[in-house]
């Protein structure tokens, strides 16, 4: 799915694979995707309790209700839970087309304590990343890789990366 007109996308199969998108807990999904195929451009959503922040506003929205979303047809309606993990890369055919040199790490921060671990398969590996807030302070750290990994938070709070202070789990 493309997610924005830069060419960041996000394979949805992969994150499926990984076990990501195929929890039966909603609690545990960091996406919600939410695809409009009426001629209205609009449908009513139902957000699971916690807050979720929508992808195309940064807006964010508490969950445990019913929702209206509109959107014009290029664009699908996508919330991210919060403490969401969601890692970007290069646009390619298949996964592990080409080396990756870059991840963009999209996080949803937590509006109190929480924490939120993932693990990102990348060039063979798979570099774990570990986001923990205090309520006050919000710290993502990043597993030993040659690639370099941009954090980017989506909520409000002072966001500290560190990297290279874990170690990764392997190939693949």
């Amino acid at each position: 799915i493309r997610l924005n007109k830069v060419g960041q996308t996000i394979d949805l199969n992969m994150m499926d694979a990984l076990g990501v998108m195929s929890s039966r807990s909603y609690k545990n999904v960091p996406l919600l995707v939410a695809p409009i195929v009426s001629e209205e451009n609009r449908r009513r959503v139902y957000l699971p309790a916690g807050t979720r922040t929508d992808w195309s506003t940064r807006k964010r929205i508490p969950g445990g209700r019913w929702i209206e979303v509109k959107a014009d047809v290029e664009t699908i309606p996508l919330f991210i839970r919060e403490g969401g993990i969601v890692p970007l890369g290069p646009v390619m055919n298949y996964v592990d087309e080409k080396p990756t040199d870059r991840i963009d790490l999209l996080v949803s921060l937590f509006d109190g304590k929480g924490r939120s671990c993932f693990r990102v398969p990348v060039n063979g590996a798979l570099v774990d990343v570990d986001y923990v807030s205090t309520g006050k302070k919000h710290t993502v750290t990043i597993g030993k890789t040659d690639v370099e990994f941009k954090v980017k938070a989506m909520g409000k709070g002072r966001l500290v990366v560190r990297a290279g202070e874990m170690g990764g789990s392997g190939p693949a």
